[in-house]
This record gives structure tokens, C-alpha cells and sequence, in this order.
């Protein structure tokens, strides 16, 4: 039951930046993260290697408490690069304490809610300026997280042992649905 006489905690949040060259990440504090949050060995020769060619950007939640690695994936030249979640992960002594949430934020700000008023991250982010891009990631189906995807997910589609999610550009939809609404 709430008094006048309960007490209010306030915990400080971690900072959260956006890093845009593996040359500025800490490889490896990245490679701890990754390997204690799935529980297995990165190939980081290769795992780099790959960043260096793909990447379009990383957020790092606090001393790599937390990181969302986003790529530009491309089959081929005719299509726009498609902005790839590659990597989600979160220490399991963050776990639960809101890391995943602030990460998602500034997720959301750096890929489908650019373009957006409150889509501003100031940390190394491009502060709200751009157009917003379709952001996609997939997990395996029997993923624990997935119900935590299946929340944030503008759709999904499940393949084999796989879930392929999607979140559409904000800004894009908004348009869209305008035009639907003066046709």
C-alpha cells in the first residue's frame, strides 16, 4: 500500500552510445559480452572481419553492459542494403534491470524512429535527423526472448527453426497511413 511515507528509489540509468567504426569499439569487452550473454565462443576473427565490412552501427550500454549490433546486409546491388539487427545481448547481471530497455530506446532512435520528434539520442546517435529504415533481426523459435520480440515486432514470420521479426519505419507508416486516410 502507497503512503505519504513510502519511499521512492531512483536508480541512475547506464549511458548509452552509438559507436559507427569497429576501429572505436573495445573488441574485447564486445567479445566478453557476446560470449557470456549466449553462452558461447565467438569466432572474433571472423565476427570482426565481417563488421568491418557491414557494419553500420553499434550501441554500447555502459562499460559494454549491453550492445545492439546493427549491419547494412545486400545480396546484390539492385536492392538497398537492408539494416540488420546482428546481435542484441545484454550481460546476465544486467539482466532485468532495464539494459535491454534502454538499448531498445535508442535502437528505436537510430533505425525505424529516425525521423521522429523524441527520436533523439544525442550519444554519438544522429539526434532524431534522417529518414527512419525498416529494421530487421531474426531468433531462433525456441528462443526464451522471443515473446520480448513478438511485443516490440511490427510482424513476423516464422521459418523452420527460425523467426524472421520486422519493425517498419515509423515515419514511412505515418505517411502511409495519411495517404490512406484522404483516399
Amino acid at each position: 500500500r502507497l503512503t505519504e511515507n513510502t519511499p521512492t528509489i531512483l536508480r541512475r540509468g547506464l549511458g548509452v552510445n552509438v559507436i559507427r567504426s569497429v576501429d572505436d569499439l573495445d573488441k574485447s569487452k564486445l567479445t566478453a559480452l557476446l560470449e557470456q550473454s549466449f553462452k558461447r565462443t565467438l569466432n572474433a576473427d571472423a565476427f570482426f572481419r565481417r563488421l568491418e565490412r557491414d557494419l553500420d552501427f553499434v550501441i554500447v550500454a555502459g562499460d559494454y553492459a549491453g550492445a545492439a549490433i546493427v549491419t547494412r546486409e545486400s545480396s546484390d546491388s539492385t536492392f538497398p542494403p537492408i539494416t540488420y539487427l546482428d546481435k542484441f545481448a545484454v550481460l546476465p547481471t544486467h539482466q532485468g534491470d532495464g539494459t535491454v530497455d534502454f538499448l531498445w530506446v535508442a535502437l528505436h532512435d537510430e533505425s525505424y524512429g529516425l525521423g521522429l520528434s523524441y527520436a533523439a539520442n544525442p550519444n554519438g546517435g544522429k539526434e532524431g535527423r534522417g529518414e527512419g529504415r525498416d529494421l530487421v533481426w531474426r531468433s531462433r523459435a525456441d528462443n526464451p526472448v522471443n515473446k520480448w520480440y513478438f511485443e516490440r515486432a511490427t510482424g513476423h514470420l516464422r521459418i523452420g527453426k527460425w523467426v524472421m521479426f520486422w519493425c517498419d519505419a515509423e515515419k514511412r507508416l505515418k505517411i502511409e497511413e495519411g495517404k490512406r486516410g484522404r483516399e
